[in-house]
């Protein structure tokens, strides 16, 4: 699996990255039945957001996951970054299964 991240609003630093791949990591593994030649794509974006109703840092993950002949699609919205990317990786888990169910 190719996971493609990107980050908006602040920097990528490498902290960022490596907790990204780490949780991510999780997904990949329920996908290596369906990832024999690394075709699938998860692009992955991280960004700051700022509202006028809320105060602080805001920040979103969102994931757009290409499988044969589906789309996955995930975004989070948390005060906390890991936060976010723990919700995003809940979201996806939750899919590839039901994916892995129909596609048995």
């Amino acid at each position: 699996m190719n996971i493609n991240l990107k980050a908006s609003g602040f920097e990528l630093t490498p902290a960022i990255r490596d907790t990204a791949t780490a949780k991510l990591g999780a997904v990949e593994r329920l996908l290596a039945k369906f990832d024999d030649n690394g075709e699938i794509e998860l692009d992955f974006e991280v960004s700051k957001t700022t509202r006028h109703h809320q105060k602080g840092d805001v920040f979103r993950a969102e994931a757009n996951l290409d499988l044969p002949k589906k789309l996955i699609r995930a975004e989070a919205t948390e005060e906390d970054l890991t936060a976010a990317i723990d919700k995003v990786k809940e979201i996806l888990s939750e899919a590839v299964k039901k994916y892995k169910e129909l596609n048995s």
